[in-house]
């Protein structure tokens, strides 16, 4: 018997779970959040029991204090913690990260526990600085709002300085409830391209997800949603704010995606110039070529090889294999509910994107395209996914497509977009 689908709940487990696309990102353990709250707010004494022997053999609980609160020192009150990622390290070991906001800026923490459960690692770090490639004083950061009827998300533009025609991009997220820099731990992957490219005279415009400011509110006016009310409608709409701008060149508007963006770039695209907004070009940053629930099947059979014996694993995988044949069922009715990494989705969500196909359509548009991807991508494999764009692509009329030998998903080495891909991309957009 199908399931009725009802909107709240299901909001809920969207804004809870885990994102399509990033299933390396596990729902985080409730004791590592309650922890970061006791080491940001200055009670470590409340996690040292939790600590392994070799952190108390090392150190005991005032020492790991005063080591804490060194790392801290001139941050100021402790606000709160943010979106915390979990990602397992292998041999039952996991590591979660979050953003913690202080009275004068933020830090990271950072906790690995070990099979047992036992904190095994703990590491905070300083407030996050731009790269070395940024120059502060040739852009201003501007607060904007994109406003979808009821939901207001925050965003900034960052707008090169003096008189000029400037090109511009807007930045579209990959899954989850992403915020206007794409923070994961310690790294803000949008933050680096937007400063990046307006160090380079380029116009960037980035904005809080919907899910990110909504959380579990993010559809609670509406019946269902789709991939469109989640990524491309909010797009769009950040797209019409760059008309008012008069520095803002309008003939050389582009989009970036990541990840789950890049997937859905071409749709993207498309409607924004139904709605009026001329799309000079598109970049697709590691935008799978998949339907999502293959990706997603196909990156836990991976993670689930690399840790052969690990139970939750195993559940994950079978899980998603068992959503992914009501996915593709034909009889699967926009009604119904769908249970995906812990989320429910209406049967509406996935018709929607059944015959979505982003290398035909992207082939389709004709635009303009840079395609990146990095070699060691551990989410949108390079094989089985990106050589899709490849094969489909290549060769095109105006269409480039770079590989990165050294980098992964994020595009990084250390905690910044690497600078060959912000020199990649400025170049590129600034001969469109």
């Amino acid at each position: 018997m199908k399931k009725s689908f009802r909107m709240k709940w299901v909001a809920r487990l969207f804004a809870m779970g885990c994102c399509l696309m990033v299933a390396t990102n596990a729902i985080a353990n409730p004791k590592d959040i309650q922890a970061a709250w006791s080491i940001g707010s200055g009670n470590v004494e409340k996690i040292y029991d939790q600590c392994d022997a070799n952190i108390k053999k090392a150190m005991s609980a005032a020492q790991l204090k005063a080591a804490l609160d060194k790392e801290m020192k001139g941050l100021g009150k402790f606000i709160e913690v943010g979106q915390m990622g979990t990602q397992p390290m292998g041999n039952g070991m996991v590591m979660s990260r979050a953003t913690c906001k202080f009275a004068n800026g933020e830090g990271t923490i950072t906790i690995i526990r070990n099979g047992k459960g036992e904190i095994a690692g703990l590491h905070f770090q300083k407030p996050w600085k731009d790269a070395g490639y940024v120059d502060a004083s040739k852009f201003d950061d501007i607060e904007v709002k994109v406003v979808n009827g009821q939901r207001e998300m925050g965003g900034t533009l960052s707008l090169p300085k003096g008189v000029g025609k400037w090109p511009a991009v807007v930045l579209v997220h990959g899954s989850g409830p992403q915020d206007r820099d794409e923070t994961f731990g310690p790294t803000k992957m949008f933050k680096d391209l937007a400063h990046g490219l307006a160090s380079h005279e380029i116009a960037v415009l980035r904005y809080d997800k919907r899910t990110f400011v909504y959380r579990e509110k993010s559809f609670d006016d509406m019946t269902s949603f789709t991939a469109n009310d989640v990524v491309t409608d909010d797009a769009v709409i950040a797209l019409q704010l760059l008309k008012d701008y008069k520095s803002i060149d309008l003939e050389k508007v582009g989009v970036i995606g990541h990840s789950l963006g890049g997937y859905m770039g071409p749709r993207i695209v498309e409607r924004a110039e139904a709605e009026g907004v001329k799309i000079g070009y598109w970049v697709s940053m590691a935008g799978t070529s998949l339907r999502l629930e293959d990706l997603v099947v196909m990156q836990i059979e991976r993670m689930a090889a690399k840790q052969a014996g690990n139970p939750m694993v195993k559940m994950q995988l079978d899980m998603v294999k068992a959503a992914k044949k009501q996915i593709q069922d034909p009889e699967l009715t926009a009604d119904d509910t769908v249970m995906f990494l812990g989320q429910g989705y209406p049967g509406e969500y996935w018709l929607d994107l059944r015959d979505y196909e982003p290398v035909k359509k992207a082939d389709e548009l004709g635009k303009p395209m840079l395609v990146l991807q990095g070699k060691k991508d551990d989410r949108v494999f390079y094989e089985e996914d990106f050589m899709n764009w490849d094969r489909g692509l290549r060769g095109k009329e105006d269409v480039r497509i770079v590989v990165y030998d050294e980098l992964g998903h994020m595009f990084m080495k250390g905690e910044h977009v690497d600078p060959v891909v912000i020199d990649e991309l400025s170049g590129w957009i600034k001969g469109k």
